[in-house]
């Protein structure tokens, strides 16, 4: 259910491209920022066989190097980027994130978070992808909303700043009204 959540917000590209903040992205907004990210990954050559760590090095150099990008969109490096990622390694990279964030905030800060309502969960691991796995740190109201299950506070402090970021707007709303959905369990 995340993959399709987040793709919402966040599209799906197989290239490379930079972020709002100029970060080296890929997928459905993961970033490979700094390049140890990116030659992990099973990035494909044009005609479909897998590139080197050198060859995906060097393309993240380039895509990293034209900062008007950032302003462009991810669709503005398409023209540059040749190596891509199939859709199953996107749905894997994103799988693979999501848990490894939910690992970490039940770790540090949510305890019960498997045992939280879908939408909760929902909700959070959304908040996470757009701010880190750290973020209850920096948000104390809603972590202690949350680590109390009141779902409905929560719906009230999930809100990200969109200012030099609008495209954030409509994950605040769905968050909004998946904490909300979540209080009525």
């Amino acid at each position: 259910r995340f993959y399709a959540f987040n793709s919402r917000f966040e599209g799906e590209v197989p290239w490379m491209y930079l972020d709002v903040k100029g970060l080296v992205t890929v997928g459905v907004g993961n970033l490979i920022d700094p390049v140890a990210r990116a030659t992990r990954l099973p990035f494909r050559r044009p005609d479909g066989s897998r590139a080197s760590a050198a060859e995906i090095a060097a393309e993240w150099a380039v895509i990293k190097r034209a900062a008007r990008l950032a302003r462009q969109g991810a669709g503005a490096a398409k023209a540059i980027a040749r190596l891509r990622l199939t859709k199953a390694d996107i749905a894997v990279l994103v799988t693979e994130q999501m848990q490894t964030d939910a690992t970490f905030m039940q770790h540090h800060y949510f305890p019960d978070f498997e045992h939280w309502p879908a939408d909760a969960q929902l909700a959070t691991a959304s908040m996470a992808w757009a701010l880190g796995a750290g973020f209850p740190s920096t948000w104390p109201r809603l972590r202690k909303a949350l680590q109390s299950r009141r779902f409905a506070d929560a719906a009230t402090e999930c809100q990200i700043d969109t200012r030099g970021n609008a495209g954030v707007a409509p994950r605040n709303a769905a968050n909004r009204e998946l904490y909300l959905r979540a209080s009525a369990e």
